[in-house]
């Protein structure tokens, strides 16, 4: 997979607070062949996800709008060609993923 040319690769959008977790998601993901795009925001994530949809979105902590608020406002801005999430946090009940 890390052969493929960049248009073929799958794109990742990761998005954290913490420089550090995104640069080690960026390093382990462009290591098995995905192209890697950061935010540190959940607004950034929105503007980058509108820009160039990518083929699966990371969660984690963000500063600005919890995690269910992004997923919501993507799914709902993307109108049925949402991606999919996946939330990396350590309170479910904080990042408003929890029931």
């Amino acid at each position: 997979m890390p052969d493929r040319p960049a248009a073929e690769r799958k794109t990742i959008l990761c998005v954290d607070n913490d420089p550090d977790t995104l640069l080690a998601l960026r390093r382990i993901l462009r290591r098995k062949g995905y192209r890697a795009v950061t935010a540190t925001t959940g607004w950034d994530a929105v503007r980058l996800a509108l820009q160039a949809p990518p083929d699966l979105i990371l969660l984690g902590a963000l500063p600005d709008i919890d995690a269910y608020t992004t997923m919501r406002t993507i799914s709902r801005l993307c109108a049925g060609a949402s991606p999919p999430f996946a939330v990396l946090t350590e309170d479910p009940a904080k990042d408003g993923v929890a029931p």
